[in-house]
């Protein structure tokens, strides 16, 4: 049996997204995900999986702010950026914080899809006391106080 050297192509598709470290806007109403889309070859994708799960079990459908773009999108070999804007309180509510969130996104092209995308977050809830505190002045430098037997004469006795 003798080789035969052919001449052709191999086709590898990489296609994938990459997830970015999550932030909110000012306002903490819209939760920002910044994601990297990979293709090779470069593909034109629609993302159309995005959810989120408080249980990891139920998932669903995030609101997408006004402008955040799911269609179209061009992935590229070196990879290029993008960000999908939830409005988290729109789907939450103000109850956001000191809970497990799950999210997870995928995006199409035909008969390709890549891989469902996860991540966690969990946002703690942080109350600074704001109302600053009286500044009481002290006793007198030359208060010598009161024995605690001396207070205890005329308090009410337990029988």
């Amino acid at each position: 049996m003798a080789n035969k050297d052919l001449m052709g192509n191999i086709i590898i598709n990489k296609f994938k997204i990459i997830l970015g470290t999550l932030t909110f806007n000012e306002l903490h109403t819209v939760l920002i995900i910044p994601y990297t889309g990979i293709a090779n070859p470069i593909a034109t994708v629609n993302l159309t999986t995005y959810e989120y799960s408080l249980d990891g079990i139920t998932w669903e459908t995030m609101t997408a702010e006004v402008g955040t773009v799911v269609t179209n999108l061009n992935f590229t070999t070196s990879g290029e950026s993008f960000s999908f804007n939830w409005e988290i309180k729109n789907d939450l509510g103000s109850n956001i914080y000191n809970k497990d969130i799950y999210i997870r996104l995928q995006a199409t092209n035909g008969t390709m899809l890549t891989a469902m995308m996860n991540n966690s977050a969990y946002f703690p809830k942080i109350v600074v006391n704001e109302t600053p505190t009286k500044n009481t002045t002290g006793l007198p430098n030359d208060y010598q106080g009161i024995s605690g037997s001396d207070l205890l004469v005329n308090a009410p006795k337990i029988k």
